[in-house]
């Protein structure tokens, strides 16, 4: 029994530091430990995303009160962080000069353009999507959140001492990769249940994992050449540009469909 409840407080413990939702578990060395279970909070918060699509109002408002449920439940955390790295691509400096740009607390033109697309990308997707495409939603929240824990897993962590360098160690234990994978291929099997037997839903699922890959090995190509490694804001950078863009994928096909 007290094995089952320290990997509940675990959980608990990643969940108040991903979201604002209160665990009443605030440990950031236990949230790190239990880091391959981001799946689950990404299942979570995209259940909590959703709600709003049942209330009986304009597709138009359930879009913004999805948005809002997106960025508000987080915290704007990933947000600032797809910001913070944005700034350092745009500079074209390396390593420590790029990370001093990064912990600036003013952003630049590109920062705020790219967040103001960004944010707009997955409004206008969400409309398409909240009319019984709920699923979708959920499953764009789920890649998105374990994209984070894969280009940890990848990654070389940061030369300086910090949250990122802590999650991304913590990622790369055999273990930890292990019950990861075994948890994704759960929720996997899941959706695809959900998706079966619509040809289109399918080729979605497949087409928005595969988009996912693409962009964690977007994320540490361009993190690692400008940084030398991944940091906290480049998680949150895969995170944001993972969910923004299987969100307008999805929308684009299950509509034509």
């Amino acid at each position: 029994m007290h094995k089952y409840s320290c990997h509940i407080r675990g959980f608990l413990a990643l969940l108040s530091f991903l979201t604002i939702i209160p665990t009443k578990v605030h440990d950031v060395f236990l949230a790190a430990e239990y880091f391959h279970l981001v799946p689950i909070v990404g299942f979570i918060e995209g259940v909590i995303v959703i709600l709003p699509l049942f209330i009986p109002i304009p597709s138009m408002m359930k879009a913004i009160l999805a948005l809002l449920a997106f960025y508000i439940l987080t915290g704007f955390n990933h947000l600032d962080g797809f910001a913070d790295f944005i700034d350092a691509l745009a500079s074209r400096k390396k390593n420590e000069e790029a990370l001093k740009i990064m912990k600036e607390p003013w952003r630049g033109t590109m920062a705020i353009a790219s967040t103001t697309l960004l944010i707009l990308v997955t409004y206008i997707s969400l409309i398409v999507l909240v009319e019984n495409k709920w699923y979708t939603i959920i499953l764009a929240q789920v890649l998105a959140f374990e994209s984070m824990f894969i280009l940890a897993i990848l990654s070389n962590p940061p030369t300086y001492q910090g949250l990122g360098k802590l999650f991304i160690t913590k990622a790369k234990r055999p273990r930890k990769i292990m019950a990861n994978i075994i948890l994704m291929s759960i929720i996997t099997f899941l959706i695809l249940l959900l998706y079966s037997p619509d040809p289109v839903k399918i080729l979605t699922l497949i087409i928005m994992t595969t988009t996912t890959l693409l962009i964690i090995l977007c994320a540490y190509v361009k993190s690692h050449r400008v940084l030398g490694y991944s940091t906290g804001d480049v998680l949150g950078f895969c995170l944001e540009l993972s969910r923004s863009t299987n969100l307008l994928i999805a929308s684009i096909l299950l509509s034509v469909g």
